[in-house]
């Protein structure tokens, strides 16, 4: 089932509650999921977030903020989208983040400017939120046709997140929020906790337009430029649409300056032929709305670039897509390829590549 099948089939269900909205992506990848993992899964998460039990951790001291960014991962879509902002912010600034973002080397420099809160801390359970998670399971699993367990941890993840930030909002008063994305659970439990506390709220364009961004969440949706405008309009959505770009991309001015030399060092750092052409594969087999089979293909397809001599098949995959796929596929192929390691800058490989696809 396509992601927008899955949106027309069941947009009753996800779609009007806010809590099963916030959870339509996971449940989307795990419609197909194995009964008895699942349940090994539900026990296993039922035992580790048993700690949250009670959890009386409460923030002290309500404060006043301009800007509250949210930001629940530390990857160049998520951290990266948000941190050119927060740098240049001059107003007051909240950062509400999780452990994973905290530690990151890549959050060094705003930890150290900017007021942070780690909503990893005030994770909370009730045992009146364990009997409504059971019976709200019971519910969409027979719907959706779905293993009751995976529905049961989706919901314990989500519950437990959304105690946490109900319980940071209560405390804090801001102008406005900003999230990377409106279709993850915790971006989505926090502009749905704004939008009942009327707090304005925002969120960026995350990356090429995919159906995937469809149905949105924001009030309000930031779109790197006119055409982007105009595709989200199209859909109908409910978000207003603003064209005002994204900072990420102001890296490719600074770098068009220098291909030259980047080139060189990429195609020196990674022992490439300097008479060969680099085709460049930016791999997105996690996209939703396309089956496995069809990125199965996609990478089949490479083949006959591996064939053509002048040229130099690279492959970076998205942040979030497993190795399993390209290992399967290129099996015999692997040392004609250079897959890029995932930290590797995008936009340095993009400026030195003849194809990019």
């Amino acid at each position: 089932m396509t992601w927008q099948k899955y949106c027309a089939k069941y947009e009753v269900l996800l779609y009007q509650n806010s809590e099963l909205a916030a959870i339509r992506q996971e449940l989307f990848f795990r419609l197909k999921a194995n009964k008895f993992k699942a349940f090994i899964k539900a026990i296993f998460i039922l035992l580790k977030f048993s700690k949250y039990l009670f959890n009386s951790t409460k923030i002290e001291n309500k404060e006043k903020y301009d800007n509250v960014y949210f930001i629940d991962s530390s990857t160049s879509a998520n951290l990266g989208t948000l941190k050119p902002l927060c740098q240049r912010d001059k107003k007051k600034t909240l950062l509400i983040v999780n452990t994973e973002v905290l530690n990151s080397n890549s959050f060094i420099t705003l930890k150290n400017r900017n007021k942070c809160i780690n909503y990893d801390k005030y994770l909370k359970l009730n045992i009146k939120d364990i009997r409504y998670i059971i019976k709200k399971s019971f519910y969409v699993s027979r719907y959706l046709e779905i293993s009751f367990y995976t529905v049961f941890v989706l919901l314990l993840r989500m519950v437990i997140n959304r105690n946490s930030l109900q319980s940071i909002f209560s405390t804090i008063e801001a102008k406005n929020i900003l999230t990377s994305n409106d279709t993850n659970m915790y971006s989505s439990i926090a502009i749905n906790i704004a939008k009942e506390i009327n707090l304005n709220n925002y969120t960026l364009q995350h990356g090429f337009l995919t159906h995937f961004y469809i149905p949105t969440t924001a009030t309000n949706y930031i779109v790197w430029g006119q055409k982007a405008k105009e595709w989200f309009e199209n859909k109908k959505i409910s978000s207003k649409v603003l064209s005002l770009g994204t900072p990420r991309l102001d890296k490719i001015e600074s770098i068009k300056q220098n291909t030259q030399s980047i080139k060189d060092k990429f195609y020196k750092k990674f022992n490439i032929q300097k008479s060969k052409k680099i085709f460049f594969y930016m791999s997105h087999s996690q996209a939703p709305e396309f089956g496995i089979e069809l990125h199965k293909k996609n990478f089949e397809a490479l083949q006959e670039v591996i064939k053509d001599k002048s040229y130099q098949l690279v492959i970076k995959l998205h942040p979030s897509e497993s190795q399993k796929l390209f290992d399967e596929v290129f099996i015999s192929e692997k040392e004609n390829i250079i897959l890029l390691p995932k930290e590797e800058n995008l936009y340095h490989s993009i400026v030195s590549s003849t194809i990019c696809a």
